[in-house]
């Protein structure tokens, strides 16, 4: 299941997630003065085609000023190939989540 698939699943079930949203590039990054990220935001890859995502870049605590550059670097290492989940920064002990199907 790619990254992006169990946060799609987490919001079609009503359970807590992050208020995330997917990006192809950084100009689609229009929304990120609707939303409050005290702690910054962080930036996760994902293969627009599925496959292995470990080990895709990511980031967090990035400043809202640097989201948009953050996003082109991947998006270049990524060859365009990679999609974006853009989501507010927050503080944890742990999290995690667990599908049994």
């Amino acid at each position: 299941m790619r990254k992006l698939d169990g946060l799609i699943e987490l919001r079609r079930r009503g359970l807590p997630c992050p208020d995330w949203r997917v990006v192809r590039n950084a100009s689609e990054i229009d929304f990120l003065g609707e939303q409050n990220a005290p702690l910054g935001w962080i930036i996760r890859s994902c293969l627009e085609e599925g496959g292995n995502e470990l080990g895709l870049p990511w980031k967090a605590y990035v400043q809202k000023h640097e989201v948009a550059g953050v996003v082109e670097e991947f998006s270049e290492r990524l060859r365009g190939k990679g999609i974006f989940i853009v989501q507010p920064c927050w503080n944890s002990v742990v999290s995690g989540n667990l599908l049994l199907r």
